[in-house]
């Protein structure tokens, strides 16, 4: 509260009291003009206004978005039916004139943003012009009248380049800290947020991503040590995970062309055994924990309504019961060794004729403390990454039921795929090749879904996240090979 205080003390220091008041006098304009357009409404919307509408009422009403009576819902971007979405449920209604509120804001939040971008580009009367343009812009008041995605990305895009200016000021320091990198993330989520408004803006955020790695580069601390480790350890990873799903038991494989990899990049090779260890291990844990967490949670749950989204809001707190299970058993002993000796029971009653086990919870708690010592400070990273690895192969599996129109029981979506990863871990055929087409197909039917619904987005997503792997990984295998191959020669 007081850092906050003292923020709004200095804002007549850092941009001058006739500025404020003149920005204030702008905002009060601008307020004016798209208060108007929210209480009279567009007469004439057009189609494309009442496709968002329909879009943002079916997401509240119905979890999807369009629902099957909707006819090619993919014909428009997803992100402002969300957003509006979003507000009827903060509202407790889908009400037209709520989107349209939020619309009005997002406009007062683009007259500040665009005044901040004209000033950090020039000086303060270009920020304040180009504020006053925004305000009175006609078109830009116009869109408050209806719903439609253009206020939300008039809003993120400026936004979007601001925050890019602001993280390319941290690159001037000479020591680079975890900060550094987080400035970077908020400019990429905002270039994210706008491709999922208004989609051809991609192409903005994918030139500025490309203007972001030429800054970077061009930054003397980072040039050398940034570039060498984003090649080594990308290109191991993605070589390792294409030789995973090549051969049968791929796992091993993979392990070992990494090893090369990274030792022939000069990495020294007890490092890279006990990171390989430790990734193997987190890998492990995170597959066949997935079904240990999801079964109690769907088993003791009440019935969903059909719908993708609600799936994804299931998958998603799934997985974030993943993320605290895992800081807990990285972090605590006493979890984890009543862990070990309920695993230990069940293992000595079914095999009664061998001798008991009995040191089971000894052994996690060092294999723990192994995994631990290697991930140092970044345990809570590795624990994220390693469950967002799942959460997003997940959210690709949704993704391809969306494509077929597929409105199938959340809780048994989320089962498909538990059994999905078991099945791709069966060392017959590579990455579980056959099994998980056949086991993933049958347990969506049960899920509701068609057998050529099912069939169909099955081949979908093993397509993204089996088979495209594989050549992607052999274009990493040579860029590895050409680039430290040449070094050594």
């Amino acid at each position: 509260m007081g850092s906050l205080k003292k923020w709004l003390h200095g804002l007549p220091e850092r941009h001058g009291r006739k500025t404020l008041i003149l920005l204030t006098a702008i905002l009060l304009l601008g307020f004016g003009l798209r208060a108007y357009r929210v209480v009279e409404p567009l007469p004439t919307p057009g189609d494309d206004a009442h496709a968002y509408y329909a879009l943002s009422k079916s997401l509240y009403a119905e979890g999807s978005l369009g629902g099957p009576s909707f006819h090619d819902p993919s014909d428009w971007s997803p992100g402002a039916p969300l957003l509006y979405a979003a507000s009827f449920y903060a509202t407790g209604g889908a009400r037209e004139g709520t989107a349209r509120i939020v619309e009005l804001l997002l406009g007062l939040a683009t007259i500040v943003v665009v005044y901040l971008l004209g000033r950090r580009i020039s000086c303060r009367p270009a920020g304040l012009l180009a504020a006053f343009g925004v305000a009175v812009y006609p078109p830009f008041i116009h869109s408050v009248g209806a719903l439609y995605s253009e206020p939300p990305a008039m809003f993120t895009l400026p936004a979007a380049i601001l925050t890019f200016l602001w993280a390319g000021d941290s690159l001037r320091r000479p020591e680079m800290d975890r900060r550094t990198w987080a400035r970077w993330l908020v400019p990429g989520l905002l270039f994210g947020l706008t491709a999922m408004f208004r989609p051809e803006y991609l192409l903005v955020g994918i030139a500025f991503a490309f203007l972001a790695l030429i800054r970077v580069w061009s930054t003397r601390a980072w040039r050398p040590s940034l570039a060498a480790a984003a090649l080594r350890d990308e290109t191991s990873e993605l070589a390792g995970g294409a030789v995973s799903r090549a051969v049968p038991a791929g796992t091993a494989a993979a392990a070992a062309l990494q090893y090369t990899m990274l030792t022939a990049a000069g990495v020294p090779p007890a490092a890279v055994a006990s990171g390989l260890t430790a990734a193997s291990l987190l890998t492990l844990t995170t597959i066949f924990g997935l079904p240990l967490i999801s079964l109690p949670v769907i088993l003791g749950s009440a019935p969903v309504p059909g719908g993708l989204a609600d799936a994804a809001y299931i998958g998603i707190g799934v997985f974030a019961l993943m993320v605290v299970a895992g800081w807990v058993l990285l972090g605590t002993d006493r979890p984890l060794r009543a862990l070990g000796r309920a695993a230990q029971a069940v293992v000595n009653r079914l095999r009664r004729k061998r001798p008991p086990i009995t040191d089971l919870p000894e052994q996690l708690l060092a294999e723990r403390d192994a995994v631990r010592t290697v991930l140092g400070r970044h345990t809570t990273q590795a624990v994220v990454a390693s469950v967002g690895r799942w959460a997003f192969d997940y959210l690709s599996l949704l993704a391809a039921l969306e494509a077929v129109g597929a409105r199938p029981q959340p809780w048994l979506v989320l089962l498909a795929f538990c059994a999905s990863q078991m099945l791709a871990a069966i060392p017959i055929t590579p990455g579980g090749l056959g099994f998980v087409e056949a086991g993933l197909t049958a347990t969506l039917a049960l899920a509701g879904v068609s057998a050529s619904q099912a069939v169909v987005s099955t081949l979908v997503y093993r397509l993204f996240s089996y088979w495209l792997p594989m050549p992607v990984g052999a274009v990493a295998w040579w860029l590895h090979h050409r680039r430290y191959s040449s070094a050594r020669a």
